[in-house]
């Protein structure tokens, strides 16, 4: 009895190690993730010193504020320095039990809207390796196109990617309100 009972135990232990080692081998073996993220430009300024910012909403599977921060272009139109931030903060709405966004009650429905939470998961950021910045007949910034983001930063969630990309386009930059854009972040 005693021997059965002590089988059993290793039994159970080379089990629980045998998984607990695939399970360590499976996460290693992800490879990097896309993200796909929407965008539209918010602001355009551009500073005394010429560096060109560009504050962007960003939604899809990062949330939050994107920043651009051009420090150089060619005159092109080539993107050949800058920096950028994705600080991916946002409101989730909370809503009371058997309720959802879509259950056809709006807000003033007792028991639907429960409150919001502020999602703060973190940040990215690196530097802006390249694009092109496209201006219009007036001079102003009409569009992006191209443009290559390296990761080097991450934070809270992201903390430890050190190391990705991402790539964006962004036009109708000249009326911000109705510019709109593509991203994707790979880490």
């Amino acid at each position: 009895m005693l021997k059965r009972r002590v089988s059993l135990r290793r039994a159970l232990f080379a089990a629980v190690l045998i998984t607990s080692v695939g399970l360590v081998l499976t996460a290693r073996a992800q490879g990097p993730t896309t993200r796909n993220v929407t965008l539209k430009a918010d602001q355009i300024s551009r500073g005394e010193d010429g560096r060109l910012v560009i504050a962007v909403s960003a939604a899809g599977d990062l949330r939050g504020a994107l920043t651009l921060t051009i420090t150089g272009t060619s005159p092109t139109g080539e993107i050949t320095s800058g920096e950028w931030v994705l600080v991916n903060t946002y409101v989730e709405d909370l809503f009371g039990e058997g309720h959802t966004e879509d259950d056809g009650h709006d807000e003033e429905y007792p028991g639907h809207h429960a409150g919001e939470r502020l999602v703060q998961r973190g940040s990215l950021s690196g530097a802006i390796q390249g694009g092109t910045l496209t201006l219009d007949s007036d001079g102003r910034i009409s569009s992006l196109a191209f443009v290559q983001l390296g990761i080097s930063l991450g934070s809270l969630s992201f903390d430890g990617v050190r190391d990705g990309s991402g790539s964006l386009a962004l036009w109708g930059l000249g009326d911000a309100a109705s510019s709109s854009g593509n991203a994707a972040f790979t880490f």
